[in-house]
């Protein structure tokens, strides 16, 4: 039997105005330990912590979605 681990993706827009709310989001990114995927993408197993970090950019007005990440090929 294969174990499959799953994955999350946090996909974000912040505006380029809001310089502060970038920085605490990459420094709450990279204590997760989540992966850089491309500019705004990150990686994780961990979806409570990913949804904390998309709760606060929502709450600053900013856009992110949390989609799960399924290889089947």
């Amino acid at each position: 039997m294969v174990k499959i681990n799953v994955s999350f993706l946090l996909i974000f827009d912040i505006p380029r105005k809001n310089i502060g709310l970038k920085k605490k989001v990459n420094r709450m990114l990279h204590r997760s330990r989540a992966e850089f995927v491309q500019q705004s993408v990150w990686r994780s197993e961990n979806l409570e912590t990913l949804r904390k970090i998309a709760n606060k950019i929502k709450s600053e007005g900013a856009r992110a979605s949390i989609i799960r990440e399924e290889i089947v090929f």
